[in-house]
C-alpha cells in the first residue's frame, strides 16, 4: 500500500513540474517594446579575421539580465518592460565598448508595442588615448519614448554633445 502511495504522489508531482516548465507562447502585457540593433564590424583591421564576434548585454539596475554573442553583422533583438530603464553594452575584444540606454516609461493607458532599430559601430582598442576617459563611461545613445509624437526614438541632442565630449582631447 505505501508502495502505491509514494509511486502515486510521484506522478502527481513529476506532471505538476512538467506544466510548470511549458513556456508561455504570449508576450508579456508589460512589455512595451522590441529593441533591435546591429553592429557593422570594420572590414579591414589587423584583428584575426575568424572573430568577427561580439559580445550584446542587457542591464537592468546594474544586473545582467541577458546576453549573447552575435556574429558578422547578424542582429540582436531584446523585448524590454514598461515603465524601466535598461542599458545594452556592447563589446567585441580589441573593441571598446559601447553603451546604449533606454528609458521605457510612458503613460500608463498606452498599451502599443513599439520597436525601435539601430546600426552602430565599435571603435578600435587603440582609439583610447584619443578619446576623454570620462565620456566613454556614459551611454553613446539615449533611447525614449515620445509622448506627442508616439515613437521610440534616439535623443539626438545627447548623442551629439557625447560625442563631441567623446572627441574632445585637450593636448598637452
Amino acid at each position: 500500500m505505501k508502495y502505491i502511495f509514494t509511486l502515486a504522489l510521484l506522478i502527481i508531482l513529476c506532471s505538476a513540474n512538467a506544466t510548470g516548465f511549458t513556456p508561455n507562447k504570449s508576450k508579456d502585457s508589460l512589455t512595451c517594446l522590441t529593441i533591435s540593433g546591429g553592429i557593422e564590424l570594420p572590414e579591414n583591421t589587423e584583428d584575426d579575421q575568424s572573430n568577427k564576434n561580439y559580445k550584446v548585454e542587457l542591464i537592468y539596475f546594474n544586473t545582467l539580465i541577458d546576453s549573447m554573442f552575435k556574429k558578422d553583422n547578424r542582429s540582436f533583438s531584446f523585448d524590454l518592460k514598461k515603465n524601466s530603464i535598461y542599458t545594452i553594452r556592447i563589446s567585441k575584444p580589441g573593441y571598446l565598448a559601447k553603451l546604449i540606454s533606454i528609458n521605457t516609461f510612458m503613460e500608463e493607458e498606452n498599451q502599443n508595442w513599439y520597436r525601435f532599430h539601430f546600426e552602430t559601430n565599435l571603435l578600435h582598442e587603440s582609439r583610447r588615448h584619443d578619446l576623454d576617459s570620462e565620456s566613454l563611461e556614459f551611454p553613446i545613445a539615449l533611447v525614449e519614448f515620445n509622448a506627442n509624437t508616439d515613437i521610440f526614438y534616439f535623443n539626438e541632442t545627447y548623442t551629439t554633445n557625447i560625442k563631441k565630449s567623446l572627441f574632445l582631447v585637450v593636448k598637452k
